[in-house]
């Protein structure tokens, strides 16, 4: 599915409403971002089922006390999601 970041990260930053109208309606960025978050929440369970150890972003979440029931929160799961696809740019280097 790494293929799709690329889709989301682009999904998540092209809004209409400020890419003057050139980017994704709210509702095609909806259905896109829905995909996202259940294409994510699916891995988290697959993983929480799984007693195999990994080193990844989804047990690192799932490890720690603050972000452990992220998952029970589809907003907040799903906008964390969004900001870790798109990530920053580092503009002090």
């Amino acid at each position: 599915m790494r293929h799709k970041l690329t889709e989301w990260s682009d999904a998540a930053t092209s809004d209409e409403r400020i890419t003057a109208g050139e980017g994704l309606t709210i509702d095609e960025r909806r259905v896109i971002m829905m995909e996202m978050l259940e294409a994510f929440t699916t891995l988290w369970h697959q993983h929480k089922a799984s007693d195999q150890e990994s080193f990844d972003l989804i047990r690192m979440l799932q490890k720690d006390p603050k972000t452990a029931d992220m998952v029970d929160d589809p907003l907040s799961y799903m906008g964390n999601l969004m900001l870790l696809i798109v990530g920053g740019n580092d503009t002090t280097s």
